[in-house]
């Protein structure tokens, strides 16, 4: 198998949603589990601003924060102790927890954005808090 072949099955594997965004924001690949995860097929989301996957309140500054990684590249992970949303076609809101990795190719410099739905985890915080103030 080559290694975009290899590359492109790992992705399809993985847990997490995983999407590919190119030095101007756009998105390049993602795996099937971001198209269940937002209710996107691929191919609407190929090519089009990573901000389609922000809520709309959040995107201007989403904009912001995007050039700021851009300019200083480094692998980091988004949403401990903050809260981060997505938002799903049907315009849905829900509670995720992002990484965020460069990735230097010969064809450019990209963004991989590996992405979790905690809606689950965020009920069970509530049902606990709730338990524990009874």
């Amino acid at each position: 198998m080559e290694k975009k072949g290899l590359f492109e099955a790992f992705l399809e594997c993985l847990p997490d949603g995983v999407v590919i965004v190119d030095s101007d924001g756009r998105i390049t690949s993602v795996n099937a589990q971001t198209e269940k995860m937002f209710g996107y097929s691929r191919e609407e989301l190929l090519g089009k601003p990573v901000e389609v996957l922000v809520p709309e309140r959040f995107r201007s500054g989403h904009i912001e924060y995007r050039a700021n990684y851009v300019s200083q590249r480094s692998p980091r992970p988004m949403g401990i102790g903050l809260e981060i949303t997505g938002q799903r076609k049907d315009g849905s809101d829900f509670p995720v927890e992002i990484s965020l990795s460069p990735l230097a190719t010969e064809e450019g410099d990209f963004v991989v954005s590996v992405i979790g739905d905690i809606t689950r985890r965020k009920r069970m915080e509530e049902a606990l808090r709730e338990s524990e103030q009874r």
